[in-house]
């Protein structure tokens, strides 16, 4: 969850954000509205609280499909690279 370091004193504004992950009920559903960094986000990947653009069955045109497509590329290529790193 993001909040604010301090008041700001002009445009520029400090955030700060939690390592507990945000979690939100949607249709029933407890999702994943907000990570801190990859690897708590691979954690709650892996416990399936995430949903869209990962979900396969609901996309609505060929283009958000390639969005997906191309956003899975990425995660899978972060998560990879947190699993090698854990396992040296």
């Amino acid at each position: 969850m993001l909040s604010l370091l301090k008041t700001p004193a002009s445009k520029d504004i400090t955030l700060t954000s939690s390592k507990t992950p945000y979690l939100r009920k949607i249709n029933g559903y407890i999702e994943l509205a907000m990570a801190c960094c990859p690897s708590i986000y691979g954690e709650m990947l892996y416990e399936g609280f995430v949903g869209t653009p990962l979900d396969f069955n609901n996309s609505i045109s060929a283009s958000d499909n390639n969005y997906r497509i191309e956003v899975r590329k990425w995660l899978a290529s972060i998560l990879f690279m947190l699993k090698a790193s854990a396992e040296q």
